[in-house]
């Protein structure tokens, strides 16, 4: 139970995660939403590659395992919600759902990445092995692969829709306020969809792994 509360958290903080991560992409663009939002995901992962255990640092173990879980949750929301308006303003207007579908595509990739991952460390490593440091390496994968991911993107121009409203200077202080006020229907559908769909996904996802 304890395992999944912990795994739950990183959930639990979607809601605020994409109300920050929105603000801030409507405020300062869609690029530099992704870059932090890569910067923090690392920095979340790597971190808890390099946690002490309990034995080391007794009940500050967990807490700090709880943080690391909450930092990745919060940065994903800057990273799926971001990337998939950041794809949706660069195409053309007849192609905008496809380039949105790349997005939960490869979100379901990097989960078929991870399991082989899991399986490739656990099949080369002994159960001692594992439980001592092998656990810990793919976790700090999330390094150089930061390095890769930071790379690219800051040689990715700004979402060309946000580049024409800040060129007209008409970026908006609020911008969740405004938007509640012309689509609050359409937010609130949105809302109820998402959260159906993750609940029932993860938890038929995370039981289906466990059995």
């Amino acid at each position: 139970m304890s395992t999944f509360v912990t795994l739950g958290l990183g959930y639990a903080i979607r809601p605020i995660r994409g109300l920050v991560f929105g603000h801030l992409g409507d405020r300062i663009g869609r690029r530099a939403v992704l870059i932090l939002s890569v910067l923090l995901m690392s920095a979340g992962t790597t971190a808890l590659g390099l946690l002490p255990g309990y034995a080391q640092i007794g009940a500050m173990a967990p807490v700090l395992l709880v943080l690391c879980r909450l930092v990745q949750g919060f940065s994903a929301g800057g990273e799926s919600t971001g990337s998939g308006i950041f794809l949706i303003e660069h195409a053309p207007s007849d192609r905008r759902g496809l380039y949105a579908s790349v997005t939960p595509a490869t979100n379901n990739i990097g989960t078929m990445v991870g399991v082989l991952v899991g399986m490739a460390v656990t099949a080369t490593t002994t159960p001692e092995q594992l439980a001592s440091w092998g656990w810990r390496m793919p976790f700090l994968t999330a390094a150089p692969l930061a390095l890769a991911g930071l790379y690219l993107r800051l040689g990715v121009e700004e979402s060309p829709v946000f580049a024409a409203v800040r060129a007209e200077g008409d970026v908006a202080s609020a911008p969740l306020v405004q938007e509640s006020k012309l689509a609050k229907k359409s937010m609130l559908v949105m809302f109820a969809w998402a959260t159906t769909y993750t609940v029932t996904s993860a938890s038929w996802l995370r039981f289906s792994c466990r059995t």
